[in-house]
């Protein structure tokens, strides 16, 4: 029940959902978030960390909504304990974003997306590779909406910034 044990639950279990072993993952990482609830403060980021985590996983055993929840919760964490501003921040508000769109939530999924864009270009700047990275997924979401123009001007910027900085 320490949170050095948890830690080595939550690591664990990042190497088992890349393995693909999504149940195991899954206790562990419930392990994890059970000691570390018991023992550090409710908005403690190490928390939000996991629940991150856990949500990717629900996500790929399509349990959607659980995700969902799971990244909300990350998010209100971070915007309490590190601002609305702040790159991990835009880092859960793309993956919720993810995650409303293959709830097709495409209006909130949009949202999320901008928002963490905007964070990034705050933060990083106009040709930071984290920009790049949100540039992408807001064409691709584009894309998959059908709007190829608005889709091409993004993918666009993501080259432009990929091929100078990388």
């Amino acid at each position: 029940e320490h949170p050095t044990t948890a830690a080595c639950f939550a690591s664990l279990a990042v190497v088992l959902w890349s393995l693909h072993d999504l149940r195991n993952a899954g206790a562990l990482f419930q392990r994890a978030l059970a000691i570390y609830e018991q023992q550090l403060e409710p908005d403690d980021t190490t928390i939000a960390q996991v629940l991150n985590g856990s949500a990717f996983v629900l996500a790929d055993q399509n349990d959607k909504y659980g995700a969902r929840v799971l990244h909300e919760r990350a998010l209100a964490i971070y915007e309490r304990r590190l601002g609305a501003d702040h790159p991990l921040t835009a880092w859960t508000l793309s993956n919720l974003g993810t995650v409303l769109d293959t709830m097709g939530d495409k209006d909130s999924a949009r949202i999320c997306y901008e928002r963490a864009l905007a964070i990034r270009e705050r933060r990083h700047g106009l040709n930071h590779p984290s920009t790049a990275w949100s540039l992408s997924k807001l064409g691709g979401f584009l894309q998959d909406k059908g709007d190829l123009d608005g889709a091409r001007g993004y993918y666009e910027r993501a080259l432009a910034i990929r091929e100078t900085r990388l």
